[in-house]
């Protein structure tokens, strides 16, 4: 317990807390540096940090603290959307495929409470996601790869910041024949998620697959989707960037609001309309670690997203130069 505080304290201090302008506590922020770099050289050792309301475990690696502390709108716009989501159906049931270690859940339940399966392939990360939400009520896990269907795969999924991409070639942390499933072989496993109102998705390439393996779901329930899309990611596992948009227009999803990678709400764009969604994957496609969180409502709650869109907008001052 001991190690595990000073180790927290000493990522916080490195990683999390301004830089000082003084200059004794500038010689101090470089002995915490010096140690902390020692410390990180020969291992990832586990920290317990804080994430909105709750202290998470997790290990030195994750980048989540550090970038929330200089980012302060990253991943706050999904707790906003359960909570909207529930005030107008009644109830919130949310599938969250990329779970990591629990950091959603746990961000959404400071705001709002519900059901929720959490899945997350990475063991590394399964184990702290399962730590990390063992006093949130309502919560199921899942250990499993979810793809559009299911079948044997002989993949990686290489740990990178506290993230885990699958890679079909790269020699990753872990490389092993999987066996995936898909979202809608999952509700039926766990019935209570039959009724799903919003899924969840950030699998780093992987978006596309999972959302085509939950096409019952989204048939018969018409769920909130909020996926990523990275540009370089779904390149990486031969997927075109604009496909999916087709799909979802096709599934009765014809609008799809984008946020950029640090949280700023940017436009509602129509899902047929691919000359204006090819310029704006291209720019996500020219910028170093850049990438959307894309959120479409079913056209039977179109006037929800609308309305969630003007709510997004007030929240966000303007800036003056």
């Amino acid at each position: 317990m001991i190690k595990l505080k000073l180790i927290s304290y000493l990522y916080k201090e490195v990683k999390v807390n301004p830089a000082p302008k003084n200059r004794l506590l500038k010689l101090y922020r470089e002995l915490c540096h010096s140690l902390y770099r020692q410390i990180r050289k020969f291992s990832d050792p586990l920290i317990m940090m804080e994430v909105g309301d709750k202290h998470l475990y997790m290990n030195t690696s994750h980048n989540l603290p550090q970038i929330k502390a200089h980012n302060p709108y990253y991943d706050t716009a999904l707790p906003r959307i359960c909570k909207f989501v529930k005030e107008k159906q009644g109830h919130l049931t949310l599938i969250d495929v990329g779970a990591n270690i629990g950091d959603t859940v746990s961000l959404i339940t400071d705001l709002v409470t519900g059901s929720f399966l959490c899945i997350e392939p990475d063991k590394k990360y399964f184990e702290l996601l399962v730590r990390n939400t063992e006093n949130i009520q309502n919560v199921t896990v899942e250990n499993v790869l979810v793809s559009e269907e299911e079948e044997s795969s002989n993949i990686s999924l290489v740990q990178v910041r506290g993230t885990a991409y699958i890679s079909a070639s790269e020699n990753g942390d872990i490389s092993t024949d999987w066996e995936t499933t898909t979202i809608d072989k999952l509700a039926e496993k766990h019935q209570d998620f039959l009724k799903t109102n919003i899924v969840k998705i950030d699998t780093d390439g992987y978006d596309y697959k999972v959302i085509r393996g939950a096409k019952k779901l989204m048939s018969e329930s018409n769920p909130v989707l909020f996926f990523e899309l990275s540009p370089n990611h779904l390149t990486s596992v031969g997927e075109e960037p604009i496909s999916i948009f087709d799909y979802l227009f096709k599934m009765g999803y014809s609008q799809a609001m984008f946020y950029d990678c640090l949280g700023y709400p940017l436009a509602i764009l129509e899902t047929n309309k691919w000359e204006t969604l090819s310029q704006v994957l291209h720019y996500a496609s020219i910028k170093k670690h850049f990438y959307y969180d894309v959120l479409l409502f079913h056209d039977l709650h179109k006037k929800d997203l609308q309305e969630f869109y003007e709510e997004e907008k007030k929240l966000f001052p303007k800036i003056k130069w």
